[in-house]
């Protein structure tokens, strides 16, 4: 009987655990948005994310997820990508980024995609990642 005790308190300590690290993941690293098929018109009517509010929602989440797994930009020049995208909101050397809106942590962090460039300017990653405005 006590051993049926022990194994019942060691999977429900189990499965609390995994619980926490499961939460854990999703706030800190997991997309809060239904992926939605791209469209560069759709994208770019989406662009000034924060201009209204502070508290936009996930407004591009959604085909930013279709970007990340159908790897759409995947291998573009950055002047191609910004002819669907528009022009970035982030730009640093290798990497720009557009802003998503609330996307992260249950939809209480700011998201950027980031999109990562090769040494030939071409894009060789791409992911949806936490962000400050």
């Amino acid at each position: 009987m006590a051993k049926s005790i022990r194994i019942t308190l060691v999977a429900f300590v189990c499965s609390l655990l995994l619980s926490i690290v499961w939460l854990a993941w999703f706030f800190y690293f997991g997309v809060d948005a239904e992926k939605v098929q791209f469209s560069s018109n759709a994208w770019k009517q989406g662009a000034h994310v924060y201009q209204h509010s502070n508290d936009p929602g996930c407004i591009r989440g959604g085909m930013a997820l279709d970007i990340v797994e159908a790897g759409i930009l995947h291998g573009k020049l950055i002047e191609e990508v910004k002819l669907l995208l528009g022009e970035p909101n982030l730009v640093e050397q290798t990497v720009i980024g557009y802003e998503l809106g609330q996307c992260s942590g249950f939809g209480w962090h700011n998201s950027v995609l980031e999109i990562e460039f090769s040494s030939e300017k071409r894009v060789n990653n791409m992911k949806i990642a936490r962000h400050q405005p």
